[in-house]
């Protein structure tokens, strides 16, 4: 329990502040625990190479997310945390010859209002 509290920890006056870094430390915790559940698939694709770069490039910004959130950059954080969902949807569109996962598209705006001030999404 103390170090569910040490991670959940944000350094920031602010309670809001507070509660969005905590937030955007809730959901790169999930993103990087989706990355490791991929890393199997990962090995059996054409490219594994390519596709567990691609994890770890991912995984690596989520947990400067994470760091960055705990020391009260919450701002900074958030996009970051939304950015790189962004480029991960992106890339699946230019891969694919299917545009169904453009319908995903809408995760990044969805994320935004987690981590995000209502101010920095309109």
């Amino acid at each position: 329990m103390k170090a569910w509290r040490w991670l959940t920890t944000v350094q920031h006056a602010d309670d809001d502040q507070q509660r969005l870094g905590r937030n955007v430390i809730w959901v790169a915790l999930a993103m990087f625990g989706l990355g490791l559940a991929f890393v199997p698939v990962a090995v059996l694709q054409p490219r594994p190479v390519a596709a567990l770069l691609a994890i770890a490039l991912g995984n690596s910004s989520f947990l400067v997310a994470i760091v960055l959130a705990r020391q009260g950059r919450v701002h900074l954080a958030g996009w970051l945390v939304v950015a790189m969902t962004l480029v991960a949807i992106i890339s699946a569109l230019w891969n694919t010859a299917s545009y169904q996962a453009a319908f995903y598209l809408v995760l990044p705006v969805m994320l935004a209002g987690v981590v995000l001030q209502a101010r920095q999404i309109w």
